[in-house]
Formats: C-alpha cells, structure tokens, sequence
C-alpha cells in the first residue's frame, strides 16, 4: 500500500494533484511557520504580550508544535488529532494577534488595517484546518 493510497486520481502519474487543498495549504502554511518562528524568533518575541512570561521559550514551543503539525497532518491516522491541536495552537497565539491590533502604533513597520485583517483571519485558517482533517 503506497503512501498516497488514500487519494484517487485520474492522473497515476501525479498523485499530488488529487491531495486535498485544504491539507496542501494547512501543511505548508504551518511548515514555513514553523521554520519562521525557528529561524527568525525575533519576530515573534517582539509581538508577545507582555504579560506572558518567557517569550524566548514560547516562541520556541510554538515554532516546534507549528512545523509538527504541518508535518503530522500528513500522517492519517492522527490527522484529527493534530488538526484539533493546530486549532488550539491558533487560539493560543490570538492574543498576541489582539496585542499587535490593539498596540498598532509600537508596530509602525506594518500597516494598522493589515493588523486588524489579521484577527478575523485566525478563523478563516482555523476553517481551513478543518476541513484537511474532518472525518
């Protein structure tokens, strides 16, 4: 049984084009997340909350439970488990979202609207990593 037996396709010479978008987009969304948050932390302590202690430890956490997800998800058996735990991660990090909206101004670099589009944005990723996992 090969490994992407679980995708018809007309196309036997392309499996990838029968993968579904959603699990394409999820896995490679939170794949550059995570290399981002590993490669580049600053970026991501500057926009912590003040009130969460270690930011240099978070981010760190973040970036590894980021780019293990984008990876387990490909994995069947426990896709559900790790979309469930992608949505959870979105909902952790939201108020470092809601930080950066609401303090706009320490954020000069990046357009206030831009900041605000973000918010409602997690829910939109939040729908797109349910469907790549949903039974």
């Amino acid at each position: 049984m090969s490994y992407w037996s679980g995708y018809q396709s007309h196309d036997k010479r392309c499996a990838l084009r029968s993968v579904p978008w959603a699990l394409l987009l999820t896995s490679g969304f939170f794949i550059f997340g995570g290399m981002l948050h590993l490669l580049k932390p600053e970026i991501f302590t500057r926009i912590m909350p003040g009130y969460l202690p270690w930011h240099d430890e978070l981010v760190l956490i973040s970036g590894l439970a980021e780019l293990a997800g984008g990876l387990g998800i490909w994995i069947k058996s426990i896709r559900l488990w790790v979309g469930i735990s992608l949505i959870v991660l979105c909902l952790c990090v939201f108020p470092a979202n809601v930080n950066m909206a609401i303090n706009h101004t320490h954020y000069s670099d990046i357009p206030a609207w831009l900041l605000y589009f973000r918010l409602p944005l997690q829910g939109v990723i939040i729908y797109i990593i349910y469907k790549a996992v949903k039974p």
